[in-house]
């Protein structure tokens, strides 16, 4: 593997910060001086940080569909290209692979950093932030396919890593938001008007397991209702197809497809769950700790078991 490491996204502007650690871990491990703080065991950094938020990789085998909407995607990555159905790169056809779609493949359906590792995807590319009737326009194609799918074929999840109920000119996403949660189509994204979520970070050496390895990430706030691991964890990278990054501060567009994974996980063991019982019962088998109401992969499934 190679390490890399890039900065969080903002909850909102989603503005990317510098890949300083990038160079700290890629100069580390081959051995090199740096005036970056150096970091005496990259590869175990990077080995520890894999299972940071994978959790639910030990409950069930999933074989729904997840679509995510983000940007062009590296294809033939190790982490996730076995998990893609379709690519639809129509309005992004001419753009190279960019920074942002691999960790979010990779955290919902990785193979080893994955959330949901047997579920599939269907992938829409879009080289920046989607315009909303572009949004919309999927939206509608996922649910006109799941009226023609069978049980097994139907795409329960949208992973949307921006918040598009807060912008101006929404309308037409928001329409469609709601024929999607109409048909049982659970569309998670950034905005407080989804659920008031954070981020939490593994603290470096813990047990990622525990929900006590975490504190408080970088955008978390006293409001939060849930909070999700986003930092100090191993990630794909849209660098090469063995390529992986170390996430040092975390942002909210990683939480979006941790919750996706999740929800994948919850359609798997319980087919008629509705979408706002899956979000009800993320905040409610939450484990309170110091840090906040840290996620509870185990607690939530169990509870969204059919009787």
């Amino acid at each position: 593997m190679t390490i890399y490491s890039m900065r969080g996204c903002h909850r909102v502007a989603h503005r990317w910060g510098s890949l300083l650690y990038a160079t700290a871990l890629a100069l580390s491990a081959a051995g090199a001086s740096t005036s970056v703080p150096r970091v005496d065991d990259p590869a175990k950094t990077l080995r520890e940080a894999v299972d940071a938020g994978r959790i639910a990789y030990k409950l069930t085998e999933p074989e729904e569909l997840i679509a995510i909407f983000d940007q062009p995607l590296l294809l033939g990555h190790e982490e996730y290209t076995s998990r893609l159905i379709r690519y639809d790169a129509t309005q992004a056809s001419w753009f190279s692979p960019q920074s942002h779609g691999s960790p979010i493949a990779g955290i919902a359906v990785g193979q080893t950093c994955g959330v949901a590792p047997h579920a599939f995807v269907f992938y829409y590319a879009s080289p920046t932030s989607m315009e909303h009737r572009m949004q919309a326009d999927y939206i509608r194609e996922i649910v006109k396919h799941n009226e023609s799918a069978g049980a097994s074929g139907r795409i329960r999840v949208i992973s949307i890593s921006a918040s598009p109920e807060e912008e101006r000119g929404n309308e037409a996403f928001m329409r469609a938001r709601k024929e999607a949660l109409d048909a049982g189509i659970l569309v998670v994204t950034c905005s407080d008007t989804f659920l008031r979520y954070g981020c939490a970070t593994l603290i470096e050496g813990r047990d990622p397991d525990k929900p006590e390895s975490y504190r408080p990430g970088r955008y978390a706030g006293p409001g939060d209702m849930l909070l999700m691991p986003a930092a100090n964890k191993t990630m794909a990278s849209y660098q090469g197809a063995n390529v992986y990054t170390y996430e040092r501060d975390g942002g909210m567009s990683w939480a979006v497809p941790y919750i996706a994974g999740l929800a994948a996980l919850a359609f798997q063991v319980n087919p008629d769950l509705q979408p706002q019982t899956v979000v009800e019962q993320l905040v409610k088998t939450a484990t309170r700790t110091e840090a906040g109401p840290i996620v509870n992969p185990r607690g939530f499934i169990e509870s969204v078991k059919r009787p």
